[in-house]
């Protein structure tokens, strides 16, 4: 493809994620908004506080940051860690009907992320590296927002987020512009409303229309899609208003664990 004259010069070497040009695709974005951190710092709104307001200035920071950045640690932690349950010999054949084989297949592929001030996003490609819909990434992004949402709560942090699909461009490896992110923000900022996982229409729809992408699929592919599916579906609920989100307390949240 031939880039904008803008784009193509100051960026002729340096695009996602392998040096050469952007990747427009359909990408799967998880949206972390650790919730506080504005009330926090607000009392410090001087941009010259005196000597000896200087060092709660000081401590405040190093306490809202350190809240940020355990959660940044934490979030690739929970990712691998339903990654491991998906390779693990006897837990991975819940998931894969034909047995080792297909593991390698569907399970390669890991997120870019993406941090500025107290958001956490992190993303890929809706496609796997085979061209298979990536559901083992999907299950990953529904189980670790969870996850991570649970073990903020336990240490007395309040975090929000939202997870959809859509259009974007991946501009380098950790960078990401496009509509999907713009949806996954006013889903977290404007849906979401408290210390929630919400999930998008077109997340929703992607994992409903499975069904109909496993008529085309051979070997043990179509059941373990169908396996993955409703083990994603089985982590999710629905509000009064007809929002889906991460039921983190729920039945089926807890049996992806077991």
């Amino acid at each position: 493809m031939t880039l904008p004259a803008p784009i193509s010069a100051c960026r002729q070497s340096s695009f996602a994620p392998d040096g050469g040009d952007p990747r427009f695709d359909r990408f799967v974005v998880v949206y972390i908004d650790v919730l506080g951190q504005k009330v926090a710092l607000k009392t410090w709104d001087d941009l010259e506080p005196s000597s000896n307001e200087l060092n709660g200035l000081v401590q405040a920071i190093l306490d809202t940051f350190g809240r940020v950045d355990q959660l940044r640690c934490d979030f690739p932690s929970k990712l691998y860690q339903a990654d491991r349950a998906m390779n693990d010999r006897e837990r991975g054949a819940k998931f894969y009907p034909d047995g080792e084989a297909s593991w390698p297949r569907y399970s390669n592929q890991f997120p870019s992320f993406m941090q500025f001030s107290d958001t956490i996003v992190a993303f890929s490609p809706l496609k796997d590296q085979f061209g298979y819909r990536d559901f083992p990434g999907v299950y990953r992004y529904l189980f670790a927002a969870g996850e991570l949402l649970l073990s903020a709560l336990s240490r007395r942090i309040a975090i929000r987020g939202a997870i959809e699909v859509g259009v974007a461009g991946q501009f380098e490896k950790t960078d990401l512009y496009g509509p999907v992110l713009v949806c996954a923000h006013d889903l977290e900022s404007k849906v979401a409303e408290f210390p929630r996982i919400v999930v998008g229409p077109k997340l929703v729809e992607f994992l409903q229309e499975s069904n109909s992408c496993c008529d085309s699929c051979y070997d043990g592919t179509a059941e373990m899609i169908r396996r993955m599916v409703d083990r994603c579906k089985g982590m999710l609920d629905q509000d009064t208003g007809g929002r889906w989100f991460v039921d983190y307390l729920g039945n089926g949240f807890a049996s992806v664990q077991e």
